[in-house]
């Protein structure tokens, strides 16, 4: 992803910026597959954004659209694309339970750990 090898958040912002406009032109082309890849690339660029920024609605953003892989990507059809993103959206849960002080956020990220 722009932006990893220079840690600069002014890339991250333009790679979802990118993400956002491809995201419009998949939803009118209605490839579910390719749906998932730049949802999948948009919750990555949103969590790296609001990890370093410390913005919970970002991460809450980059919790959505991980969900919206999870609907294509399926653990049955795409195991590791499923995995991968499971321990994303723990990450994130991760981050947002110690920005927060909420313990649902704990909750939730115990609740990943027994799918595994």
């Amino acid at each position: 992803m722009i932006g990893h090898r220079t840690n600069d958040i002014e890339q991250f912002a333009r790679a979802l910026t990118h993400y956002n406009d491809a995201l419009n032109v998949v939803q009118r082309d209605q490839n579910r597959q390719n749906l998932a890849y730049i949802e999948k690339s948009r919750g990555d660029a949103l969590f790296l954004i609001g990890e370093r920024e410390r913005d919970t609605d970002k991460l809450n953003q980059a919790i959505r659209a991980y969900s919206v892989v999870l609907e294509v990507a399926t653990q049955e059809q795409a195991p590791v694309k499923w995995a991968q993103v499971q321990n994303n959206r723990g990450a994130v849960f991760r981050t947002l339970g110690e920005l927060t002080n909420d313990s649902g956020y704990s909750n939730k990220l115990a609740k990943l750990m027994r799918l595994r």
